[in-house]
């Protein structure tokens, strides 16, 4: 009789589930690149606005971003948020906020700044032919 084996192991990520039908050794492989991107992009999309200008209100860094790993489990975004108040090309504030991680259940999922800071430096300020890079 032919045995079924089901299992699923992992110490964060990546997260391996693998089945096995018959009595055959069940041989998994890992890929060559099986690090971790949290607090280090991997292949990241980055965004910058130039050219800012405007008085700082006291208010603090919000966003909503709408994602969806698709049917890849342990994918997931983390928003960093860099100002440059003067224009030098320095940045004088930057915010990294908390991995988000997004499930492989159909449809996207909300990611926003209630997720938290994972890190932040830095004080605002008002822009003077500043940029703000995401």
């Amino acid at each position: 009789m032919a045995t079924r084996h089901c299992a699923t192991f992992g110490n964060g990520l990546p997260f391996v589930y693998f089945e096995r039908q018959g009595d055959a050794d069940a041989v998994i492989t890992f890929p060559e690149k099986n690090e971790s991107g949290v607090g280090r992009p991997v292949d990241p999309l980055v965004y910058t606005i130039d050219d800012l200008t405007g008085t700082y209100n006291s208010g603090s860094t919000e966003f909503v971003l709408s994602v969806d790993a698709g049917t890849s489990i342990a994918n997931g975004p983390q928003m960093r948020v860099s100002y440059d108040f003067d224009g030098d090309g320095s940045f004088d504030r930057v915010e990294t906020f908390a991995y988000f991680p997004a499930d492989s259940a159909n449809g996207s999922e909300g990611y926003t700044h209630l997720q938290g800071l994972d890190s932040e430096r830095g004080d605002f300020d008002n822009f003077a032919g500043g940029s703000i890079r995401v």
